[in-house]
């Protein structure tokens, strides 16, 4: 009737019995608790990078204040609001150009339009030192118009330690 196991086979049955027991432990109880672990050390880390990223902005805080100061007195409020923003875009991509120390050789305005955006940008052609390109785009990257560089390229002049520049920068306005 019954066949009665040999040690060794009830050896491998307790085995087997208690990787199977393990295995759905581990999968229903100790995985689901492992990856709440795992998210919790995620969003741990994320809120860690933003709170650094905070206090450097706070040890920061003058020298914003005076800048934002500084535009408040060079920009007049009323002439923002009131002034058509492809001439506001170009005059300010102007402005930032002089302020780098480079040439503006040439500027063509340019919209795209998204679903419920639009981009106000222009292709830009310059000329200048390197360390006025770089200048000039750290301030593009950096100025409180949300403009952005899409592309990007630079080359160099013959006979000549200018570069040329080519970039197309966009400024994005929810309308």
């Amino acid at each position: 009737m019954g066949k009665v196991l040999s040690p060794r086979e009830k050896r491998i049955f307790i085995l087997t019995v208690g990787l199977f027991i393990f295995s759905v432990c581990f999968h229903f109880f100790l995985g689901p608790f492992l990856n709440r672990f795992e998210r919790a050390v995620k969003k741990i880390s994320v809120t860690r990078v933003r709170l650094k990223k905070s206090f450097q902005l706070l040890s920061r805080k003058e020298e914003l204040e005076t800048r934002f100061q500084e535009m408040a007195r060079t920009q007049p409020a009323s002439s923002a609001k009131d002034q058509d923003p492809y001439i506001a875009t170009l005059t300010e991509l102007e402005n930032l150009a002089r302020d780098s120390g480079i040439r503006i050789i040439d500027i063509r305005p340019h919209t795209v339009r998204g679903s419920n955006q639009k981009e106000i940008g222009a292709d830009i052609r310059t000329e200048g030192s390197l360390e006025g390109l770089v200048r000039f785009l750290y301030r593009v990257e950096n100025s409180f118009s949300l403009l952005q560089v899409k592309k990007m390229q630079v080359s160099s002049k013959a006979n000549s330690q200018l570069l040329e520049g080519n970039f197309s920068i966009l400024k994005l306005s929810i309308e």
